[in-house]
């Protein structure tokens, strides 16, 4: 969509709209609905797994280990905090997997307990 100057050679194709005369113009090839991939394929559940999974990812990190609200400003540090929240998410998805015995082979809880 863009906005017609006032001296228009197409002026029949503009939208008498109160903004002014406009244009909408849209691409056949729109990739947004006409994907590379059929959405019905298996190949796009494949892709969108992916895609959610990494979104979730995303949403652990920033979120959950709160790194969205540090006050930081070095592109360095945003990166250390960000590999220990990878870090940190791995080591919980870890000890969900294999529960107490991690603990045990470590030596961080005692077998009787």
């Amino acid at each position: 969509m863009y906005k017609c100057p006032d001296m228009c050679a197409q002026k029949k194709l503009c939208s008498p709209s109160s903004y002014g005369r406009v244009i909408h113009t849209k691409p056949k090839d729109d990739l947004r609905l006409f994907t590379k991939t059929p959405r019905d394929s298996k190949a796009w559940k494949i892709k969108f797994a992916k895609r959610t999974s990494v979104e979730r990812t995303l949403k652990r990190i920033l979120v959950d280990y709160t790194i969205e609200r540090a006050r930081l400003r070095a592109e360095k540090r945003w990166f250390w905090i960000a590999s220990l929240a990878a870090v940190n998410q791995h080591l919980d998805a870890q000890v969900n997997k294999l529960g107490h015995s991690l603990f045990l082979k470590l030596g961080l809880i005692d077998k009787t307990a």
